[in-house]
């Protein structure tokens, strides 16, 4: 919670003209209603529009608490990061009957709770388009194909530069920015044990007079 607060409140300093969702975090409500809550209330602190968090009908009361509150919430379905234990891994949602009605079910508790709006991730891009044209809400997509009111990705994936072994299928690259950071670590890391950094270059100078002056001073 206070690092993501940390981060809320930067976003917030510098944002002009977009709507800000925070997405609280592993335990930051899953604990109590009151937790919740409280929670989410300090992220609106930051006069941001609302927050996010993670399952279906499981968190449905938790989402019904926050929004009674009169704090905006947007659930989030599908592969839920938060609880890819339970899940054995990062797998595609929505690929059977019975994913697809415990997606239902969920979709059904979460606006029965009064969430504004939904995130669907990692679902197959013909099933997105059912549900989007089964209910009158706005839904987000990462990973859900092009049938949403919007898309999610997350910077470093787009950007290239990744954690770990994790290379989502969904994600379109544009760059490749950590073989650049690795590749100028490295140099540096090389340049320093062959003495090749810093080099006259990178001196500050000074002055023959002065630096004359200055040795004489040292040498009393």
């Amino acid at each position: 919670m206070n690092e993501m607060l940390i981060m809320t409140e930067a976003v917030s300093k510098a944002n002009r003209s977009s709507l800000i969702i925070a997405d609280m975090p592993f335990m930051s409500y899953q604990v109590s209603n009151e937790e919740a809550v409280s929670n989410a209330g300090k992220f609106m602190t930051f006069n941001i529009g609302g927050v996010k968090l993670e399952g279906g009908e499981r968190m449905s009361e938790r989402v019904k608490s926050i929004v009674d509150a009169g704090i905006p919430v947007m659930g989030h379905l599908g592969l839920t990061p938060q609880s890819i234990a339970q899940m054995g891994g990062y797998k595609i949602q929505g690929k059977s009957i019975d994913s697809i009605n415990r997606l239902l079910a969920d979709i059904d508790a979460l606006i029965e709770a009064g969430v504004f709006s939904i995130l669907l991730e990692a679902i197959p891009n013909e099933i997105t388009k059912l549900i989007t044209d089964k209910y009158d809400l706005p839904f987000f997509g990462i990973g859900a194909g092009i049938h949403t009111d919007g898309q999610l990705v997350i910077s470093n994936d787009m950007l290239g530069n990744f954690v770990g072994d994790i290379d989502p299928k969904f994600v379109r690259k544009y760059a490749n920015i950590s073989d650049i950071v690795i590749d100028s670590f490295t140099k540096y890391k090389n340049d320093i044990k062959n003495l090749d950094f810093p080099s006259e270059e990178n001196f500050y100078t000074i002055d023959q007079e002065t630096l004359t002056e200055i040795e004489k001073y040292f040498k009393k």
